[in-house]
């Protein structure tokens, strides 16, 4: 059941968001980044699937974001509860749904994180600017 709801976040990524493919793996994610030599898109979620499910929709509707994200970056979506599977200490955050964009190499943040879904959007528009 745990492990359900878990996946739960990734299921709704893949429903609302076909355009982007979401990885859940930050290992594997790491090594595609750095093989691709694309920074990680790392959105870090906490049990909300509405405000997931939100987030989601508004990046689909926004299909210019929606490309560079996933030609652009490695996107990950983690479930910050449970078992953590990423480095917690370099991702630290207390407010979800939090937003980093990380270089894959170095594996540190390459802009400060974004804090709740509207101020993820605009930062999500801005680093396509930064990072074409």
């Amino acid at each position: 059941m745990k492990r359900a709801l878990l996946l739960l976040p990734l299921l709704l990524a893949s429903l609302l968001a076909e355009a982007i493919h979401w990885r859940g793996d930050y290992d594997r994610a790491l090594d595609e980044g750095r093989s691709k030599d694309r920074p990680l898109l790392l959105l870090l979620v906490l049990g909300d699937p509405e405000s997931v499910r939100t987030m989601l929709h508004r990046l689909m509707r926004d299909e210019t974001l929606s490309r560079w994200i996933d030609r652009r970056t490695v996107p990950v979506l983690l479930q910050a509860e449970g078992r953590i599977s990423y480095p917690i200490e370099l991702y630290y955050t207390t407010r979800f749904p939090t937003l980093f964009l990380v270089d894959s190499r170095r594996e540190l943040p390459l802009t400060a994180p974004c804090l709740g879904i509207g101020a993820c959007l605009e930062s999500l528009r801005q680093w396509r600017k930064e990072f074409p």
